[in-house]
């Protein structure tokens, strides 16, 4: 299990974990507080899926459709940056971190959506 995890999957992790160490110490770097979990939440949660699919669920030739990624990208500019914000005082709707999960849906399609290499 642990050597599906590759690197590409563990410097989104690192990222977010650092800037939660930042944010608790009151270290506020405004575009990593407005941007950086944007940008890291779709190779963070694609990743840790692609490993479920590849592992446990279908087989290690297992990749997602580029339709997928780009479903998922649609899926939290819509849900996180049109509605929750109707709904939420506390969310606000920005076209940036729209940009950003396609960021971090282009960086999963390069460089985590790969089979699973048998060794």
């Amino acid at each position: 299990m642990f050597k599906s995890i590759n690197l590409y999957l563990l410097i989104p992790l690192f990222l977010w974990f650092a800037h939660q160490i930042l944010a608790l110490n009151q270290i506020n770097i405004e575009w990593l507080d407005c941007y950086l979990d944007d940008f890291v939440i779709l190779p963070i949660l694609l990743g840790i899926s692609l490993i479920i699919q590849q592992n446990f669920i279908t087989n290690y030739s297992f990749t997602f459709h580029v339709k997928t990624i780009v479903f998922c990208i649609f899926y939290f500019s819509l849900a996180f940056e049109v509605i929750i914000p109707i709904f939420n005082q506390h969310y606000t709707s920005d076209w940036k971190d729209c940009v950003a999960y396609a960021i971090g849906g282009i960086y999963f399609y390069f460089l985590q959506n790969k089979p699973k290499s048998i060794k």
